[in-house]
């Protein structure tokens, strides 16, 4: 039995976790998810929409770098969400998303462009 199979019962309590009011604890339970490889992507997904800043992020980097490569399937279907970001309330959402975007699959990106807006003083909003 691999760490994949062993750590898989896990993965309810640690997306439960993700829910927690706090930010350090909510993007760990989401980074502990890895080890278990494809079955971690329903929890990166979960993560693109959290309500902190940093694990959206987080949720972004992994679903579009090296960790997300090893899923094309999964990755690609991520794409829709990833794109939602670039409306996130957070500049550094949307700037991630942007950069992330341009080097996952220009390609499929093509049928569609969409930009980054500039914050102004009606977009800020804290994310604790």
């Amino acid at each position: 039995m691999s760490l994949r199979e062993t750590a898989a019962p896990a993965l309810p309590a640690l997306a439960g976790l993700m829910d927690s009011n706090n930010s350090s604890l909510a993007l760990r339970a989401m980074l502990a998810t890895l080890g278990t490889g494809r079955d971690a992507v329903p929890c990166l997904m979960k993560g693109l929409t959290n309500q902190f800043a940093d694990v959206r992020n987080e949720a972004a980097n992994y679903l579009t770098g090296e960790w997300g490569a090893q899923f094309p399937e999964q990755q690609r279907q991520a794409i829709p969400f990833i794109v939602k970001l670039l409306d996130d309330p957070d500049e550094s959402v949307r700037l991630n998303a942007t950069n992330e975007l341009k080097t996952l699959a220009p390609p499929q990106l093509s049928q569609g462009s969409r930009t980054v807006r500039k914050p102004d003083a009606s977009s800020h909003r804290q994310v604790r």
